[in-house]
């Protein structure tokens, strides 16, 4: 065997043996809660998808496969270890089947009451310093959300709706409860979209526990080597790198 054979031969087992070592990590999303995460045409899409895009992309031993799907179907995915990874809030019932990144990739403030503008009870809301100032109200809540269910007092009335869309329904036409607690920017998007905007109004409060909401990669434990895979990530995360790719990324939807 000629020496070129051979350097080609040993080129071409070391291209093959690299990709089959190269790991795919399935990451999945909320298919219906843009900007953060939507689909277009099955491929999801926003701030999440590209935030991880970034991380991964600065982790070369991997490649990254997304899909997405109603909410509640995603964390089951993630739970039953049939998806690897996620981007979310690391509640307590989450810890006990992920593990997550030190590190929030993105904070969002949900420190806002979202209301109808002709709500008789608006002044209320715009004055209130507890939630027991409008713990006669109605809070609409998105089932399987298990921020609002560590942050919102279990003493309100609640509706609850199947996504974000019948949310914003049950609140503005329907009129099935008083408020709900979401970014003012995703509730500009949602009303928008469903013909609500010129109804809509929203105050800032200072009395919601963790309003700064942080979003952290998680993986399932289920995943093999997740806690190391963890710790890589806690470090590009902490990387001049990433923070500045991150802020250009942020920007784009503000």
């Amino acid at each position: 065997m000629t020496p070129i054979r051979q350097i080609a031969i040993f080129i071409i087992m070391f291209l093959t043996t690299s990709v089959v070592s190269s790991e795919t990590l399935r990451f999945v999303y909320s298919d219906d809660d843009p900007p953060i995460s939507s689909q277009v045409n099955n491929i999801p899409v926003g701030l999440f998808p590209e935030l991880v895009e970034l991380i991964f992309s600065l982790l070369q031993d991997y490649d990254v496969s997304t899909e997405a799907y109603p909410w509640s179907r995603s964390q089951l995915l993630v739970e039953s270890g049939e998806r690897d990874g996620f981007v979310t809030y690391p509640s307590k019932h989450r810890k006990q089947y992920a593990v997550f990144s030190e590190q929030a990739v993105f904070i969002q403030d949900y420190g806002y009451l979202i209301y109808h503008k002709d709500n008789t009870h608006k002044t209320r809301m715009e004055w209130a310093k507890s939630f027991k100032d409008i713990s006669d109200l109605t809070v609409i809540v998105e089932n399987g959300s298990e921020w609002e269910k560590d942050n919102i007092p279990s003493f309100l009335n609640r509706v609850k709706a199947v996504n974000q869309d019948t949310m914003v329904h049950l609140l503005f036409l329907r009129k099935e409860g008083d408020f709900m607690v979401m970014p003012p920017e995703t509730a500009v998007h949602l009303t928008r979209k469903l013909g609500y905007q010129k109804v809509l109004n929203y105050n800032s409060v200072k009395f919601i526990n963790d309003s700064l909401i942080p979003f952290h990669i998680g993986l399932s434990k289920k995943t093999p080597n997740a806690d190391i895979i963890i710790n890589q990530i806690n470090k590009i995360i902490l990387s001049t790198r990433f923070s500045k790719a991150r802020k250009a990324i942020i920007e784009q939807y503000h």
